[in-house]
């Protein structure tokens, strides 16, 4: 370390420590979760779904998925955080503490 004496006491007695003095971050450390999609019934299949879903595909899903995207919007929000660290010594006589 750069002074190995206390500027107050000129004591040789002394230990350095490690303090955060700030932090930096990138993203909100949120979890988003994404509400399941409502599943239909046996009878909505049976009767209904197994040619409908075809159809409106066809018709306006591919075009839907081509203009706007089809992609899962939601999910683990994973950010990147940096803490500032920056190192104190104490002079262990007298109890002054200094930038080092």
């Amino acid at each position: 370390m750069s002074n190995k004496q206390c500027p107050k006491c000129k004591s040789n007695n002394i230990t350095y420590q490690r303090e955060q003095s700030g932090n930096v971050g990138v993203g909100t450390n949120k979890v988003v979760i994404q509400q399941a999609k409502k599943s239909r019934g046996c009878i909505y299949w049976l009767a209904i779904g197994w040619w409908w879903k075809p159809i409106y595909w066809l018709m306006f899903g591919w075009w839907k998925r081509l203009l706007f995207g089809g992609g899962i919007r939601s999910g683990l929000n994973v950010s990147g955080n940096k803490s500032i660290n920056r190192t104190i010594a104490v002079c262990q006589n007298c109890g002054y503490s200094w930038k080092a």
